[in-house]
Formats: C-alpha cells, sequence, structure tokens
C-alpha cells in the first residue's frame, strides 16, 4: 500500500494583475507629473553641474549638493505619498463605492494588497528611471555611489509617508482628499 501526498492549491490569490493594470492606467497623469519632478531633480541637476562635478567629485558632497536633492526628493515624497494614497483607496470612504467595489468578484484582501502594490509601483518604477537617467548624465564623473543612496532615501521616504497615509486613513476613516 503506498501513501501519498497530494497537496491541495488554494485558488485565492492576493495580488489581481487586472486591477492593478486598471490602476496604473487610470493614474498615469500623476504618475507622469510625479516622473517630470523626479527628472528635474535628479538628471537635469546633475547635467547643469557637470562641468563643475568633473573638475572636484567632493563637491557634490560638500556643497551641499547630495543634501539639496534629499531634500528635495523627501518634500516631493512627502506630497505624492499621501496623495497616491488617497487616491488608491479613496472608494473605502464612500459608502456607494465601497460597495460597488467590494461586490466585484475579489475578496477584500485582494484589493487591499493589489492597491498597495500599485502605489509602491507609483514610486518605484520612476525612481528607477530616474537613477537610469542620473547613471546617464552622470557617466565619466568620480564617485557615482551617492546616486543609489539616493535611490535608497526617495524609496524609504516614499514608502514612510505612504505606509502613514494608509494607515491614517484607515484609523480614522477619511481621506485626504474625501473633498475631490
Amino acid at each position: 500500500m503506498s501513501w501519498e501526498v497530494r497537496v491541495m492549491r488554494s485558488g485565492t490569490s492576493l495580488f489581481n494583475p487586472t486591477l492593478f493594470r486598471k490602476n496604473l492606467t487610470r493614474f498615469a497623469p500623476l504618475w507622469a507629473i510625479f516622473l517630470a519632478l523626479m527628472i528635474l531633480n535628479g538628471p537635469v541637476a546633475f547635467l547643469r553641474n557637470r562641468a563643475v562635478f568633473m573638475d572636484d567629485a567632493s563637491f557634490i558632497v560638500h556643497s551641499g549638493f547630495f543634501s539639496s536633492r534629499v531634500i528635495t526628493a523627501v518634500l516631493i515624497n512627502f506630497l505624492y505619498a499621501p496623495l497616491c494614497a488617497g487616491m488608491l483607496f479613496h472608494y473605502l470612504h464612500r459608502t456607494r463605492s465601497a460597495y460597488m467595489m467590494h461586490a466585484f468578484p475579489l475578496n477584500r484582501s485582494t484589493q487591499f494588497v493589489t492597491n498597495a502594490v500599485s502605489g509602491l509601483a507609483f514610486a518605484v518604477v520612476p525612481f528607477l528611471v530616474e537613477l537610469a537617467l542620473n547613471l546617464l548624465a552622470s557617466v565619466g564623473m568620480p564617485g557615482q555611489s551617492f546616486l543609489w543612496k539616493l535611490l535608497a532615501i526617495e524609496i524609504l521616504s516614499f514608502v514612510f509617508f505612504y505606509g502613514l497615509a494608509g494607515f491614517c486613513m484607515q484609523i480614522t476613516g477619511n481621506s485626504i482628499i474625501s473633498g475631490l
């Protein structure tokens, strides 16, 4: 007599690609504005100061150039992350839209995880595009390690503000954009 162990696969998924694509296309203008701001903050600033950077690599750190890029990125994330959270989870704060969304054949955890991942994609993809453009703009410059530090700071500040906004929205039951 042989004993077989059969594994039953779950039919429940925590991610819905259709909802993810819908979130990306619905909020594409917000995403484009954010990418434009990040490009102005990074590659355009590097190209403007390229001649100075080629002469002196320590100028990046000592002149405050790096800290000004970090402060600008954190301020942009301070405004952008709560706006993303408000747009993605706004349906929860109106009874009719919440009932409509929860009537779809998706469970609530799938909708939450998909919306949370959509919000992270709204930041991570533009940050990676900005990093690629920063690396292209700084070809031949000494000391490019600060670009990776800038990327880490940008992503972590977005995750902090996005998580804080989502948490506050869930706790208080109010959306920051409920008037819209």
